[in-house]
């Protein structure tokens, strides 16, 4: 792991500057190395052709009717017919899958055989990225080592001064922000978290195939509209931006100023809603879904499982516990009788 990193130490953050690890992150790289970097490899080394990627993204966080928190990338090619396929995706979905009482079969069917990769984390409702100290403290020194990095660009790249210094600038309302105690520390955790998984993932996709561009069309979400009106970009995509470039600095790869970030209209529709739907309902299934009991709260998620998440490789399920004795990652897998199957 310590070769991803810039000056990463051997405790959970870094003291200097770079990508503070914590423990989830370890565990959550060494288990989606073993069990599903092969299925992720073979999908864009199918697809190595494409130079230009869209993520769609959708989370289900906080809720607790639901049985997990859930995030959800969709990685779609952009390429000769993707217009089509967006089209094709607005008219079988109908709408947001909790807004259904049943959900078309021609939508799962499309989804199933098309070019497109999904990847969900489930995470732990009562998760803590840091036991041993209190999460204000550890996010506090993470931070530091964003802000290290920044400026390390910064002194490095002189000829880009105005985009460092934003940059700088808005790391260092977050902080002071969180030692005032005026934020929400559980918030944070959650933006750091999700932003440090897109950017790994879309640091193996750049790493596996050459990228051209890397565009993350996020949905409206608490995570994207933290202290909006104060903030020049938002901090989850600040976060995964500097992520991002830190994971590509140290393999030696051109992150050619990826990733490109697309904000969602404020109000009314979204432009890209219908590609939304794609990453909505994967998420929703596996929130809802009794990973004890085997079943679901409402019988339309039930041929979704069947359909479309069963024996599928096109769709990745890690799961991720952050507790205060152990951190542990597994990947599930799913047959045909809703039964799951976890790989270490």
């Amino acid at each position: 792991m310590k070769d991803y990193f810039k000056q990463v130490d051997t405790g959970s953050l870094s003291s200097k500057m770079g990508f503070g690890i914590f423990p989830y992150f370890e565990v959550f790289d060494e288990t989606f190395k073993k069990s599903a970097d092969r299925a992720f490899s073979n999908f864009f080394f199918e697809h190595s052709t494409v130079t230009k990627w869209m993520v769609y993204s959708d989370y289900i966080i906080g809720d607790k009717n639901k049985k997990s928190d859930v995030i959800t990338f969709t990685f779609a090619p952009y390429m000769s017919g993707f217009v089509n396929f967006e089209k094709a995706v607005e008219i079988s979905s109908f709408k947001d899958v909790k807004k259904l009482r049943r959900v078309n079969p021609e939508f799962l069917d499309l989804l199933k055989h098309s070019p497109i990769l999904n990847v969900s984390v489930m995470l732990n409702q009562n998760r803590k990225i840091a036991y041993d100290e209190s999460e204000k403290d550890a996010i506090l020194r993470a931070f530091d080592g964003l802000q290290a990095m920044v400026q390390h660009w910064q002194e490095n790249e002189p000829e880009s001064p105005e985009k460092y210094r934003s940059t700088f600038r808005d790391l260092m309302f977050i902080r002071r922000e969180l030692k005032q105690n005026k934020t929400n520390i559980r918030l944070i955790r959650d933006i750091y978290i999700v932003a440090s998984i897109a950017a790994y993932l879309m640091f193996e996709v750049t790493k596996t195939i050459d990228v051209n561009i890397m565009g993350w069309f996020s949905d409206r979400d608490d995570l994207l509209n933290y202290k909006s009106s104060q903030l020049e970009t938002p901090t989850i995509f600040r976060l995964t931006h500097i992520l991002y470039h830190i994971l590509c600095e140290n393999k030696g790869i051109d992150s050619k100023n990826n990733p490109i970030f697309f904000l969602p209209e404020k109000e009314g529709k979204v432009s890209y809603d219908a590609m939304l739907r794609i990453p909505d309902i994967i998420c929703a299934t596996l929130a809802d879904y009794d990973f004890d009991k085997g079943k679901f709260s409402h019988e339309k998620f039930t041929p979704i499982l069947e359909t479309l998440f069963a024996s599928n490789e096109k769709i990745l399920t890690m799961e991720i516990s952050m507790l205060k004795d152990s951190n542990t990652a597994i990947r599930r897998t799913f047959d045909k009788n809703n039964s799951a199957t976890d790989l270490c």
